[in-house]
C-alpha cells in the first residue's frame, strides 16, 4: 500500500495542477475491493496525500447467498475531473452500490479464471 500512496504523491504532485484527484482500488487475496479517492494535502512543511472517500465490498464466499457487504461512496466533482466547470446537463459522478457490484464481480470472474 505504501507503494500506491507513492504512486497517488507523484500524479498529485508533479502534475503542475493537471491531476487533481487520483483513484486507487486495492484487491486482496480474498476478494476484497477498496476504492479510495484521494486529494493533495499541503501544509507549509509538508507535502503528502490523503484519502478523502472509500468504498468497500467485502466478498461473501458463502455458497447459499450472493449478498455483499458494500460500505461506503464515491463522489467525484466533474471540475476536478475534467478542470472545467460543469456546462448544461452535466453532472458529478457517483460509484453507487450497483457500480461497485458490477465491478467486484468483473475482479472476481478475473480472480477465478
Amino acid at each position: 500500500m505504501a507503494r500506491l500512496k507513492q504512486d497517488v504523491l507523484f500524479w498529485l504532485r508533479d502534475s503542475e495542477q493537471q491531476v487533481k484527484i487520483a483513484l486507487t482500488i486495492h484487491i486482496t487475496r480474498r476478494g476484497n475491493i477498496t476504492i479510495q479517492q484521494w486529494i493533495l494535502d499541503q501544509t507549509a512543511s509538508r507535502t503528502s496525500v490523503k484519502p478523502i472517500q472509500a468504498m468497500h465490498i467485502t466478498r461473501n464466499r458463502s455458497a447459499d447467498s450472493s449478498q455483499h457487504q458494500i460500505s461506503g461512496t464515491i463522489h467525484i466533482q466533474l471540475e476536478d475531473c475534467f478542470l472545467r466547470v460543469k456546462i448544461e446537463n452535466e453532472s458529478d459522478f457517483i460509484l453507487s452500490h450497483d457500480d461497485m457490484t458490477e465491478i467486484a464481480e468483473a475482479v472476481w470472474d478475473y480472480l477465478l479464471e
